[in-house]
């Protein structure tokens, strides 16, 4: 059998994936199949290490993606953007006689899989899913029907065989219901990886924070959705005593130049203005120093405004039994709630996020055996597992 993973994206969870699937079928390889990877154009030279494992291995082949069929794949208009990318995958899938292909990020392709045929089984996981959304306003309502729509175009196609959706049970069981399907939607435990954390750091030396302050870490790919501006401008809601007591570390890059602009602005301008130390690491943050952010800071900063999909940010919190400030709403609201692993917040405000950051010693301390149960049933082999065996 030929068993094709597409995920040509390279930040964040995109890369981790590849390496989660890659390290199981190390030790799990079936030799009467091929494994075929079509990666990032750049992968091999940003992960050497996995590229060099996979290369020692017979029937697993990494492909960067040809350069010359990127043209279109970031159009603004969603049908074309889907086409187009789907044009790449079937271009791959044929030429290596897949049967099986996973997209490991499914909702790009929704559309296309609607509209075109394919004589391949088609996996995916599916993210940001409108079942955790709320529809009362028409904006509300807009957004939700533009997840809905695609999803249920995507159904059409007879050769879609499994939909993975991360942490959320309950999701599946609705879409499964409310799609009249039997387990085509699956679930599939959100990876927590384990990290070796860098030897001899220390936070409070490596961004020059004073021994007193507590601090908050905000880290990952950074965009708007991400409550960037609004953690920033919660400084300006902080009374002096709390402003003297914190520190916020924004550890991560953004592909946004107006965002990196108006970061880079407000810790210059802000430096007088008040006593919290705000640091940006402006830089791809490899494994050990993320372990090592996650192990040594006090608390972790996620006041994301899509609430709704799994976060690996919020996995790696919980590894590192740090507490987390987050969205009230979505999945994620729920998973803090249930696991009791941090403080609330019902609107992305800089207020609220301000008063999050007073209150934080209102944190309940974290249910160890509740949280070692999420921990062992998140594992990358059981991720690994349940996507190629289910």
């Amino acid at each position: 059998m030929n068993i094709l993973f597409f995920d040509i994206l390279i930040s964040g969870h995109h890369s981790e994936y590849i390496e989660h699937v890659l390290m199981y079928l190390k030790c799990n390889n079936k030799n009467n199949n091929n494994y075929y990877f079509v990666v990032h154009q750049d992968f091999s030279e940003s992960y050497p290490n996995i590229w060099k494992t996979a290369s020692a291995i017979n029937n697993i082949y990494f492909i960067e993606v040809d350069k010359s069929l990127l043209i279109g794949l970031a159009v603004k208009n969603r049908f074309s953007r889907s086409l187009n990318n789907f044009k790449v995958v079937d271009f791959y899938a044929k030429k290596f006689s897949i049967n099986v292909c996973y997209l490991l990020y499914f909702n790009t392709f929704q559309i296309a899989l609607g509209l075109k045929k394919t004589k391949y089984k088609i996996r995916g996981i599916l993210f940001m899913q409108f079942t955790n959304m709320t529809k009362i306003t028409l904006k509300q309502k807009y957004y939700y029907y533009r997840r809905y729509f695609p999803l249920s175009l995507c159904l059409k196609n007879k050769f879609l065989d499994k939909i993975f959706i991360l942490n959320d049970e309950k999701s599946c069981s609705v879409l499964n219901y409310r799609f009249k399907k039997n387990n085509l939607f699956s679930y599939l435990p959100d990876p927590i990886p384990n990290l070796v954390p860098q030897a001899n750091f220390n936070i409070y030396r490596e961004y020059k924070i004073e021994n007193n302050r507590k601090i908050f870490l905000l880290f990952g790919a950074l965009s708007e959705r991400k409550g960037i501006i609004e953690t920033l401008l919660s400084v300006n809601f902080l009374n002096q005593e709390n402003q003297e007591k914190v520190a916020i570390i924004i550890a991560g890059k953004t592909k946004d130049l107006n965002l990196s602009n108006y970061i880079k602005g407000f810790i210059k301008e802000n430096k007088n203005k008040t006593k919290v130390q705000i640091t940006w690491d402006n830089n791809f943050i490899e494994n050990s120093k993320m372990a090592s952010l996650f192990q040594q800071t006090d608390f972790v900063l996620m006041p994301y405004k899509n609430p709704e999909a799994s976060s690996g940010i919020l996995g790696h919190a919980m590894k590192a039994r740090k507490p987390v400030i987050g969205p009230y709403k979505g999945l994620i609201g729920s998973i803090i709630s249930e696991y009791k692993t941090g403080l609330l917040i019902k609107d992305i405000t800089p207020k609220e996020i301000a008063n999050a950051i007073s209150n934080h010693n209102n944190i309940e301390e974290i249910d160890e055996n509740n949280l070692n149960h999420f921990l062992e049933t998140h594992t990358v082999t059981n991720f690994a597992k349940t996507l190629l065996c289910n």
